[in-house]
C-alpha cells in the first residue's frame, strides 16, 4: 500500500536518497500491484456495507502491474534521481535484513523481502464489479507528494551529486589537459627518484615538492575552500578513517588468505616505519599525504569530475594513483593504493574538502604503518 507515512514509497525515497544504486531481490522481477491506502479503506468499507460481499474474499490491488525494477525506477523519477538496479539474490540479502528488522522503524523486514522477491498480484475484477472501487495509480505526482521532506537512510547519502555540479565542479575541468601532463610528471618522478635513492619517504617527498606547487600554480580549483579547516568536514574525515581502517582489515584477511605471500609483503611496508625517528616520521607522514591529496583527489579527482562526472573523478583518481605506486615494487600496495584511493576521491568529493580527505588518510597511514593493524 502506498500513502502518506507509508512503508513503501517513503523507504524507497530514503534507500534512493541514501545510495545511488538499489539492490533488487531476484533481479527485481517480482511483479507488484501498489495500492493507495485511501482504496483499501473505502473497499473494506463497502465490504461490510454491501450484501454480496459476504463471505467472499476481494483482491485489493491497484490498476497497474509493475515489477519491483519498473517501481524503484518510477520513485527515483518522482524524486528526481538517477539509480542503477544491482541484481541480488535474496539469500544474500536476508542476513542484512534481519539485522535492519531489530531497528524501531526498520527499512526493511524479512517478510517484506519475501514479497519483493517474490511478488504480490491480483485481480482487481470482482472488488470492482461488487465495490464498486476505482483504485487510482501510483504516479510520479503522486510519489512526490509522499516523499516529500523525506531524508536519506540514517540521514547519510553516499550519492556525489548535489544538484550543483555545473555552478561547483564546471570550472574545475579548466586544467583538465594541464593534469593529464602532471599525472605523467608524478609518476615518471616517483619512478626517477628510485634511481636516485631507495628511501621510499625521500622518493615521495621529492616528487611531492615538485609537484604540489606545479597543481597549486597551473590547476584553477577552489584551492583555499578546498582546505578549509572546517571542524564538521574534520570530522567526517575522521569517521571515514575509522570505516577504511575497518574495511582495509577485512579486505586483508580475505587477500591473505587468498595469497599468503601477499602478507609478507605487507611486512615489507612495515619496514618502512623504522627507516625514519617517530618524530621525524610522523610529520612528515602527514606533509606527503597531503602532497598527494593535492595531486590525486583535488587536481586528478576535480578536474575529471569537472569534465565527465563525479564517479569518473574517483575512478580517474584510483587508477593515476595505483599507477604512481607501481614503480615502488610492491603489488599489494598498488591495490591497496587503487581502493583507497577510490575511497578518498569519494570522500573529498562528496565534503568537498580536501582537509576531511587529509584527516582520514593520515589515519589509515597510521593504522598500516605505525601500528601495524593488518
Amino acid at each position: 500500500m502506498f500513502g502518506v507515512g507509508d512503508d513503501l514509497v517513503r523507504n524507497l525515497a530514503a534507500t534512493l536518497r541514501h545510495a545511488a544504486v538499489f539492490p533488487a531481490p531476484g533481479g527485481g522481477r517480482a511483479p507488484l500491484q501498489p495500492v493507495a491506502a485511501q482504496d483499501v479503506a473505502a473497499a473494506i468499507v463497502a465490504a461490510l456495507a454491501r450484501p454480496a460481499a459476504v463471505g467472499r474474499t476481494y483482491d485489493i490491488v491497484g490498476p497497474e502491474r509493475l515489477t519491483l525494477a519498473e517501481l524503484v525506477r518510477r520513485v527515483a523519477a518522482a524524486i528526481g534521481l538517477p539509480v542503477t538496479l544491482l541484481p541480488c539474490p535474496a539469500a544474500l540479502l536476508a542476513p542484512a535484513v534481519a539485522l535492519l528488522e531489530r531497528a524501531r522503524e526498520p527499512l526493511l523486514t524479512r517478510a517484506q523481502l519475501g514479497l519483493l522477491t517474490d511478488g504480490l498480484v491480483g485481480d482487481p475484477g470482482p472488488a470492482a464489479r461488487d465495490l464498486e472501487i476505482s483504485p487510482a495509480a501510483l504516479t510520479t505526482a503522486r510519489i512526490a507528494a509522499i516523499a516529500d521532506g523525506v531524508g536519506p537512510w540514517l540521514g547519510l547519502s553516499l550519492r556525489l551529486r548535489r544538484g550543483d555540479e555545473d555552478r561547483f565542479l564546471g570550472p574545475c575541468a579548466k586544467g583538465l589537459v594541464r593534469v593529464a601532463w602532471i599525472v605523467a610528471l608524478a609518476i615518471a618522478l616517483i619512478a626517477g627518484f628510485g634511481a636516485v635513492t631507495d628511501h621510499v619517504w625521500y622518493r615521495m617527498l621529492a616528487a611531492n615538492l615538485v609537484l604540489v606547487p606545479l597543481c597549486l600554480r597551473l590547476v584553477p580549483l577552489p584551492w583555499r575552500a578546498l582546505w578549509k579547516p572546517d571542524r564538521r568536514a574534520l570530522a567526517l574525515g575522521a569517521l571515514a578513517g575509522v570505516a577504511l581502517i575497518g574495511l582495509g582489515w577485512l579486505g586483508s584477511r580475505a587477500l591473505f588468505a587468498a595469497s599468503p605471500a601477499l602478507a609478507a609483503q605487507v611486512a615489507g611496508v612495515y619496514g618502512w616505519a623504522t627507516l625514519l625517528p617517530p618524530a621525524v616520521a610522523a610529520p612528515l607522514l602527514i606533509a606527503i599525504a597531503a602532497g598527494e591529496e593535492v595531486v590525486w583527489r583535488g587536481a586528478v579527482a576535480f578536474a575529471v569530475a569537472g569534465r565527465f562526472g563525479p564517479w569518473w573523478g574517483c575512478a580517474a583518481a584510483a587508477v593515476t594513483f595505483a599507477a604512481a605506486h607501481v614503480s615502488l615494487g610492491v603489488p599489494v600496495l598498488v591495490v591497496a593504493a587503487l581502493g583507497a584511493g577510490f575511497f578518498w576521491a569519494w570522500l573529498g568529493l562528496k565534503t568537498r574538502s580536501l582537509a576531511a580527505v587529509l584527516a582520514c588518510h593520515v589515519l589509515w597511514d597510521a593504522a598500516v604503518a605505525l601500528f601495524r593493524l593488518y
